[in-house]
């Protein structure tokens, strides 16, 4: 995998994260339903920050 610079870093979004890190451990794209289980999580984490 390819490094990224620290500007770089700082401009990923939680589910940009979340998609290179199951590519990384399962070699393939999250599956559709997995996007949305993370969706919903990440949505719920933020309703609970405001």
């Amino acid at each position: 995998s390819e490094a990224l610079s620290l500007d770089q870093l700082a401009q990923l979004q939680p589910d940009d994260i979340f998609r290179r890190l199951w590519a990384q451990r399962y070699g393939d794209e999250a599956p559709p339903e997995q996007l949305a289980a993370f969706a919903e999580l990440a949505t719920a984490l933020d309703g609970d920050a405001a």
